[in-house]
C-alpha cells in the first residue's frame, strides 16, 4: 500500500497540483452597482469579457453583502454617483471593488485586471481615442529559466519539493513504527550508538526510494506529461534534493530516536557540566512513560502510564529502591501543592500526604487517599 502512494505522489498528484494552477483569471462572476447609470459607467461594464469574466449582472448596492455572503460573485464594483461628471471636471473619485477573498489566487489576480480595465475605460474615455497613453519610462520584464511565465513550470517543481518534504516524514515515520511493532527500538536504544547513528542507518534506503521517484517525475510528469522545459541543470536539482532530503530525514530521525526515552529508559547528566553520569539504564519492570519525572528528598520518581512508580536513588549510579503500583493508567504528570502530592489516574485522584508514622517519606509508602 505504501509503495502506491509513493507512486501516486509523485505522479498523479504533481499533475493535477501544477495543471491546476492557474495564473490568469477564469470564467469569474462579477457584479456591478451603477449609482451612476452613465455612458462612462456602461462602458466599464461591458469592458468585462469573457474568458476571463462572466457577464457582469447590474445589481442595487443592498443587495451587496448577501450575494457575496452566498457566493453569488467574486468581484462587485460599485460605481458611484455622479461619476461620469466628477471625470470630466478631473476630479478625485473612487471606485469601490468588493473580493470574495475565498478563491485567493483568483481575488487577487483578478483585482489587478480590473484596476486596468477600469483605467484603460476611463482613459479612453476622457482622450477621446484609444491609444494608450505613453510613459516616460517603461519597465521591461525578463525571465531567467521560465520565459513566458508559464504557471505550470514553477508549480510542477513546487509539487515535488513538497512531495518530497511529505514522503520524507511519512517514509521516516513509518521505519521507527516498525522498529516498535517488532520491539527492536528498545535494542537500539541500549545500544552504544547515538541518535545521528540510528537515524543514517534509515535514511539511505528511505532516501533512495525518494529520489529514484524525483528521477521519475522529472522525466516522465514534468518533462513528458506537462511538457515543460528544463533548461537549468537536472543533475543539480537532484544534487539539492539529495542534500535537502537527507538533512531532513536525519533531522527527523535524530529528534524522533532521541524521544523514545519514554518507552523505559533513564539517562543521567551533571547538572552544572552538563557532562554523562550514566545513559540508557532501564527500568524493570518494563514501562512507557508520559508524565514527568518529580525528586524529592535525595529520590527520583517516574510513573509509568501502566500506573507503576518507580522510586531511583538520585546519585552516580542507577538503582530502583522501590517500585509502588496504582494498577490503572496515568498519563497526567503528578502536582505539589502545600506539602501533598495529587496523582491523577484514569479514574481517582490520590491525594498522598505525610501520615503518622513518619519513620519512612510519604512517596515511598505511597499512603492513598482517594478524592471524592
Amino acid at each position: 500500500m505504501l509503495v502506491v502512494f509513493v507512486v501516486y505522489s509523485f505522479s498523479l498528484a504533481i499533475y493535477t497540483q501544477a495543471s491546476g494552477t492557474s495564473a490568469d483569471v477564469h470564467n469569474a462572476s462579477i457584479g456591478i452597482v451603477d449609482e451612476d447609470r452613465s455612458a462612462l459607467s456602461g462602458r466599464i461594464a461591458n469592458a468585462f469579457l469573457e474568458p476571463n469574466f462572466q457577464r457582469p449582472e447590474l445589481i442595487n448596492a443592498d443587495e451587496v453583502d448577501q450575494a457575496m455572503d452566498h457566493s453569488r460573485f467574486m468581484f462587485v464594483i460599485d460605481i458611484p454617483p455622479r461619476f461620469e461628471k466628477d471625470v470630466v471636471k478631473g476630479r478625485p473619485i473612487a471606485v469601490q471593488l468588493n473580493i470574495d477573498a475565498t478563491a485567493m489566487g483568483q481575488a487577487g489576480i483578478g483585482a489587478g485586471y480590473i484596476q486596468a480595465i477600469v483605467q484603460y475605460e476611463v482613459n479612453r474615455f476622457v482622450t477621446r481615442s484609444d491609444e494608450d497613453t505613453l510613459m516616460p519610462v517603461e519597465l521591461v520584464t525578463r525571465r531567467a529559466f521560465n520565459a513566458n511565465g508559464d504557471p505550470v513550470s514553477f508549480a510542477s517543481l513546487i509539487a515535488i519539493v513538497n512531495q518530497v518534504t511529505m514522503l520524507t516524514i511519512i517514509l521516516t515515520g513509518a521505519a521507527l513504527i516498525r522498529e516498535r511493532e517488532h520491539g527492536t527500538i528498545e535494542h537500539l536504544m541500549v545500544m552504544p550508538l547515538t541518535s545521528l547513528d540510528i537515524a543514517l542507518a534509515k535514511v539511505w534506503a528511505n532516501g533512495l526510494v525518494i529520489l529514484v521517484a524525483v528521477v521519475f517525475a522529472m522525466q516522465f510528469v514534468v518533462r513528458g506529461a506537462l511538457d515543460v522545459q528544463i533548461t537549468g541543470s537536472l543533475g543539480l536539482f537532484i544534487g539539492g534534493v539529495s542534500v535537502y532530503l537527507f538533512f531532513a530525514a536525519t533531522r527527523l530521525m535524530a529528534k524522533i530516536s532521541g524521544t523514545v526515552y519514554d518507552q523505559g529508559l533513564m539517562t543521567c547528566h551533571n547538572a552544572k557540566t552538563g557532562e554523562e553520569v550514566y545513559s540508557k539504564r532501564r527500568f524493570s519492570p518494563k514501562g512507557s512513560f508520559t508524565a514527568s519525572p518529580w525528586a524529592y528528598n535525595g529520590k527520583i520518581f517516574c510513573l509509568s502510564e501502566q500506573g507503576l512508580t518507580y522510586v531511583v536513588k538520585a546519585g552516580d549510579t542507577f538503582e530502583i529502591l522501590n517500585t509502588n503500583s496504582l494498577d490503572e493508567l496515568c498519563i497526567a504528570t503528578p502536582s505539589i501543592a502545600d506539602g501533598k502530592l495529587l496523582v491523577r489516574t484514569l479514574t481517582k485522584i490520590y491525594c498522598v500526604t505525610n501520615g503518622p508514622d513518619t519513620s519512612t517519606t510519604a512517596a515511598e509508602r505511597l499512603t492513598e487517599q482517594q478524592v471524592e
